[in-house]
This record gives structure tokens, sequence and C-alpha cells, in this order.
């Protein structure tokens, strides 16, 4: 059976190709700082604010149509800057309105696509295919029919190509993939993940519920829970989902009028499974009449709601949320706080930009790959296609 591991899918022949041609081309991005174009300045503000204080990257340009958000979200960017460097820095950054037009003027070596959903696939492969890196932001595309393209592109032109995932660089993460690279918690055979909102629509004019423009629960949170129950567990070779997907709020935004209608799931349950055997469930919602969990009191409740995160394994598990690492001894159950790693220093947003430098620069894949990406929306799509026929439905092993 096969593992996509944190070096991509053993034995991947698409792999060992795009390794071979990426270290043909990093030497001219070896030298100095990496030139970065954003964009996109919607969650591509997190980036770009991360880029400032890269040790890789210099911020050189950003790309957003919409003027007056630009303006002021690069003000904003000027606000947080430490006086001298990164203020410098960002005086110099050009300003582009089309990321075509930024990917061609020669003045960014890798470029972040932080697009809305649509143009994820496409802004990925033009900007590989002018010789520019990619760290795109999620989903890292709207099919697997799309990121198989986006990985081809990656393999032809050489180039790094890394899908974003913050969540893969945070400190509970490394203690959790800690215990189950080293064996503490033995096999694990099932994860259970969740994101549960009570009332928090990204309705976004529409495109955000709407099945054609990428909307829906799914690929918004699901993405998220999803690929951090697989990451988890090892990146498992996934073989076949089930789900039920539900539009029960439509009628919320009946007097909106959104410029697209709102047709996408706010409710998502599904289950994965894999060749090793193991299991994922995933609950994710944008509203969802509940009273929330009994450890949380109401007047607490964010809008965002709250996450679960659980792994169980032979011979132990872990709630990621309670921080608590549960095992059994001599016929009683033992609970101990989960002891958080301190092994990177750079954690999320930030954590995420270095390790898509170190990929850039020495030719070697990232912690989030190409490969990994497209067995991500193989699952994604495998739960909404069951949604749609209420059947389970496989998942072929991704051949390059």
């Amino acid at each position: 059976m096969s593992f996509i591991t944190g070096m991509g899918l053993v034995h991947d022949p698409l792999l060992v190709k795009q390794t071979l041609n990426r270290s043909t081309n990093v030497g001219r991005k070896s030298m100095g700082r990496i030139r970065l174009g954003v964009a996109g300045l919607g969650m591509g503000y997190l980036h770009a604010r991360a880029a400032l204080k890269s040790r890789h990257f210099c911020l050189a340009a950003v790309a957003d149509p919409a003027v007056h958000k630009r303006d002021e979200r690069l003000a904003s960017l000027g606000r947080e800057c430490e006086e001298g460097p990164q203020q410098r820095e960002l005086k110099k950054v050009r300003i582009f309105d089309d990321y075509e037009e930024m990917v061609t003027s020669g003045d960014i070596d890798a470029l972040v696509v932080a697009l809305p959903n649509t143009l994820h696939a496409p802004a990925s492969i033009y900007a590989m295919k002018h010789g520019v890196h990619v760290l795109c932001e999620k989903p890292p595309t709207n099919t697997t029919a799309e990121m198989k393209r986006v990985a081809k592109a990656a393999t032809e032109s050489g180039c790094t190509y890394m899908f974003a995932r913050q969540q893969r660089f945070e400190a509970g993460k490394d203690a959790v993939r800690k215990l189950v690279d080293g064996g503490t918690l033995g096999r694990i055979y099932h994860a259970e993940a969740s994101w549960i909102r009570q009332n928090c629509i990204p309705y976004r004019h529409g495109w955000g519920v709407n099945k054609d423009h990428g909307g829906g629960v799914l690929l918004d949170l699901g993405v998220h829970k999803l690929d951090d129950a697989w990451y988890l567990m090892g990146c498992p070779q996934p073989v076949s989902a089930y789900a039920a997907m539900h539009c029960g709020f439509a009628h919320t935004a009946v007097d909106m009028k959104l410029d697209v209608p709102y047709n996408a799931d706010d409710a998502s349950f599904g289950i994965v499974k894999f060749a090793n055997g193991a299991s994922i469930l995933i609950k994710v919602t944008f509203a969802l009449h509940t009273p929330g969990p009994g450890d949380i009191a109401p007047e607490d409740m964010s809008q965002w709601g709250w996450e679960d995160m659980r792994l169980f394994g032979e011979q132990g598990g872990v709630d990621m949320r309670l921080g608590l690492v549960t095992s059994q001894r001599r016929g009683k159950v033992v609970r101990k706080p989960l002891t958080l790693s301190k092994a990177r220093k750079a954690r999320g947003m930030q954590g995420q930009i270095e390790e898509f430098g170190r990929a850039i620069r020495t030719g070697t894949e990232p912690l989030n790959t190409a490969a990994q990406a497209v067995a991500l929306m193989q699952m994604l799509d495998a739960l909404r296609r069951s949604g749609d026929t209420g059947r389970s439905v496989t998942i072929k092993a991704f051949d390059a």
C-alpha cells in the first residue's frame, strides 16, 4: 500500500521527476532573498505580512484589482511593519491590477495565489509555466482534474509547488505527529475532526455559498479538518468516501440580492476510508441549531464556532481540543496532558512561508506536496459525489 508522506507519494514517478527537474533550475533562486508576489490581498494579506518577516523572501509585488481594498490593506501592512527594513521594503513593492501582468513583469520569483477558488488552478499553472514558484491558498483547486493539471505543470516546469495549510505548522500538530511517528499511540485506526459554526455563513456576494464558484462548507472548512486528520495520521492512501451534504440555510439570503444563487452545502458529514484500514469521520457546518459543547459557556462561544480533533490508536488516543493523551494501564484509563513540541521556531503562516522558501532554495519537496494536494482533492471530490448520489465513491490511487 502507498503512503503520501511528507516527501510525497512513495515510489511516485511524478515526484521523482519533479525533484530532478527542480534541482536544475533552483540555482538562480538561491542567491539573495527570493522575490515574492502576492495575488489577492484578502487572505493574501496574511501571506504578505509573513513575507515581510521572512528570512527567505522579500515582498516584491502585489496584485489586486480592487483598488480601494488594496490601498487599505497596504496601509494596514505599513502600520504593522517594524520601522527600518520592513518599512523600506514595503515602500518598494510594485502594485499590479492583474496577476498575469505581475507574473510576466520579471519582478517576482515566487507567487502566493490568494485569489477566488475558481482562479487557483489557472493562476498556479500560469505562474509555473512562466518559471515562477507557487504557494496556493486552500482549496488547492476546485476539482481533482484541475489539481492533476497543476501537478503536471509543476513537473514540466521544475517549479516548486506548495498548497497552503498553515495549520500543519502548529505546535499541537507537531506534538501529535511525534506521538504517531514514534509509535506511542500504536496503529492509528480512526480519527474524528469537526468544525461547527452555529451561525457564520460566508455569503461573499453569493460565491461563498455557490457550487459553481467553489463555495460550500466542505471546500471552505472541510478541507481544513480533513487535511488536519489525514496529516496527523501520516497521509495514508484514500480508497473510498461517503457523505451526507445539506443546504439548509439558503432562506437566510432571500433578501440579500446575491450575485449568484445560494445552492452549496452549509452542513457536510462524511467518512473516508484508507488502504491501511483506517478511517476519518468529518463534520463541518456554516450554521447549525445546536447549543454547542457543554464545556464552553454560551457567552464564550466564538462566531467561528469550535473545532474538535481526535485520533484513536491501538495503544492510545489524543483529544487535541482538550489537550489530553489517553491510554490504558493495568485495566485503568490514564489521561495525560499533551506536551507541545518546541521543534519549530516559526509557526502557522510564518512557518509555512519559511517552509516554502526552504523548498525553493534546496530544490526538495515542501511539507505540503502536489501529490498530497491531488489526494486531498480526490477525497473532497469523492465526498461531494457521494453527497450528490447517496452512494459510497471509490478513490483510485493517483498515477502520474
